[in-house]
This record gives structure tokens, C-alpha cells and sequence, in this order.
């Protein structure tokens, strides 16, 4: 599973994470979590996220903290290393 966390100094990124790992640990203590941090370097966050999908043939699924993250940094890369078949994407709005 990957998370794209945002910035880890605004409340609402890092509660939403926090949930969400609970969330996981609980209920899927089976997945994988990658977590990336990051809000405000778009290039540095994307080729993150891109290295990511290219190495890890089982992620199963995209969670971001917030809208912005989900398009500019969260999508674009599952499109860019061609690595839409079997994913599903989730975001916090």
C-alpha cells in the first residue's frame, strides 16, 4: 500500500495518517505500507512515488492525505510508470 502523507507539520495530513495506519494495522496488518512525506517539492515526491511503483510489483493500492496530493503527485505517477491495472487509488478530501 502506498500512502502519499503530505507534510508531516500540518495537522490534517498527520492525523489523516495516523488513522489510516491504525486503520491498516488493525484491519489489513497483512499489507505492506510505503509512506511518503512530503507536500511541497512536487518533483522530489513524484520520483519518490515513481521509484516505488517500479520496484514494488505488489502494492495493491494509493492512499493520500489530501485532493492536491492525489492528483498532482499521487496519480500522475501510476500513469507515468504505466502501473494502473490492478490499483486503487484513495484520497482524503
Amino acid at each position: 500500500m502506498l500512502l502519499c502523507a503530505g507534510d508531516v507539520l500540518i495537522p490534517s495530513h498527520y492525523l489523516t495518517v495516523f488513522g489510516f495506519e491504525d486503520y491498516l494495522n488493525r484491519n489489513r496488518p497483512d499489507l505492506t505500507l510505503h509512506k511518503v512525506n512530503g507536500y511541497h517539492n512536487e518533483n522530489e515526491v513524484r520520483e519518490i512515488l515513481c521509484q516505488l511503483l517500479r520496484e514494488d510489483g505488489q502494492l495493491c493500492g494509493a492512499f493520500s492525505v489530501s485532493a492536491r496530493l492525489s492528483v498532482l503527485r499521487g496519480i500522475r505517477p501510476l500513469y507515468e510508470v504505466q502501473y494502473v491495472q490492478n490499483l486503487v487509488v484513495l484520497t482524503a478530501i
